[in-house]
């Protein structure tokens, strides 16, 4: 099992400069345009749109005949798209699908053409190009990447600079766009809760590339912005020595054990986690020469949630694919952050 959205000829909704998650999708190495995004993804002319939602409510008339009727919802809607490969209109999502509210009316609904344009409009304003694009759990949820052309070195690591862009189609996430930096040593995300900078903003509904445009502007502000606090605070954190002692209160508080975790298994898995933990803060490779320090403790977390993180049921590789996309452990990279930058 996988959450890229799969077609009836073994295409997938995927498309990409190196080849995709799980070996599906379609691979441009000489770069991406918008329209290849969205025709080889599959992405464009969904045109999405609610629809009324009813329920089938059984009833007994006075002569003691059972009937059955279709009554709505009040202002709750389902979405439906034009299927790229039938083309006919289908209520998507399967087991991910939800009901939206009134907000989805009139033209509340970001369509994937205007997520490329906020993309396209940032490859225009920073010399930015499109490295990805897809959709998953069943077309509920849309990525793009944009990767920026300058990298930037925090303590002999090179950092990659990328935007992504995320639309959700179910009623459960806003779209938006966020930075991020990619360690290139061990490919590990790093996202950080920054004092004064911002690095996570919302994608508006925009009725043309005008409003694209500024938007892009005001994000690429933004970044600039936070790598500058980014590798201000990276520096500080690789001069600042931490202890085994430190590192192992910092774990603790980092996954503190819920009601539902209990007993030996609990404890086990805990251990296991410590374990792996401590020992990319001590001796691992991709950690070499900023063992035992700040940024050392930081790396470990991130490369931990990136790369060992267990993994409950699908495929491997395409859920931690989609954890980077998601940020799915945004938060607790950002905690770990937090707790490790120098005051």
């Amino acid at each position: 099992m996988h959450l890229l959205e799969q077609w009836t000829d073994g295409s997938a909704s995927y498309i990409g400069r190196e080849p995709g998650w799980h070996s599906l999708g379609t691979v441009c190495p000489d770069g991406i345009t918008p329209e290849q995004a969205l025709t080889l993804a599959k992405l464009g002319g969904w045109q999405v749109e609610p629809a009324p939602v009813f329920a089938l409510v059984p009833n007994t008339k006075p002569n003691g005949d059972h009937v059955e009727t279709y009554e709505p919802y009040e202002a709750q809607y389902a979405l439906t798209r034009i299927n790229p490969e039938t083309h006919k209109r289908e209520l998507f999502g399967g087991k991910y699908a939800r009901p939206v509210g009134e907000r989805y009316q009139n033209g509340g609904i970001i369509q994937n053409e205007v997520l490329i344009e906020f993309l396209q409009a940032l490859i225009d304003e920073g010399g930015a190009w499109i490295e990805t694009a897809g959709s998953i759990r069943g077309g509920t949820d849309v990525f793009v990447t944009a990767r920026l052309p300058e990298s930037m070195t925090v303590g002999g690591d090179e950092l990659f600079k990328y935007i992504v862009a995320t639309n959700n189609l179910n009623g459960t996430a806003a779209a938006r766009a966020f930075h991020t930096n990619i360690r290139v040593v061990c490919a590990n995300t790093l996202d950080a809760s920054l004092r004064g900078a911002k690095n996570d903003f919302r994608i508006r509904h925009t009725a043309g590339s005008g409003g694209s445009i500024a938007e892009a502007r005001e994000a690429l502000s933004l970044t600039f912005k936070y790598d500058e606090a980014f590798q201000a605070e990276a520096e500080k954190m690789i001069s600042a020595s931490y202890t085994d002692d430190e590192f192992t209160r910092l774990v603790s508080g980092l996954w503190t054990p819920s009601r539902a975790e209990v007993g030996k298994t609990a404890e086990k898995n805990a251990t296991e986690r410590t374990e792996k933990l401590r020992w990319l803060f001590h001796e691992s490779p991709t950690n070499e020469g900023i063992h035992d320090t700040r940024w050392g403790a930081y790396q470990s977390v991130t490369e931990y949630l990136d790369h060992y993180t267990p993994i409950k049921g699908g495929n491997d590789n395409v859920v931690r694919a989609t954890r980077v996309v998601g940020g799915d452990y945004k938060a607790k990279k950002s905690e770990a952050f937090a707790a490790l930058a120098v005051k």
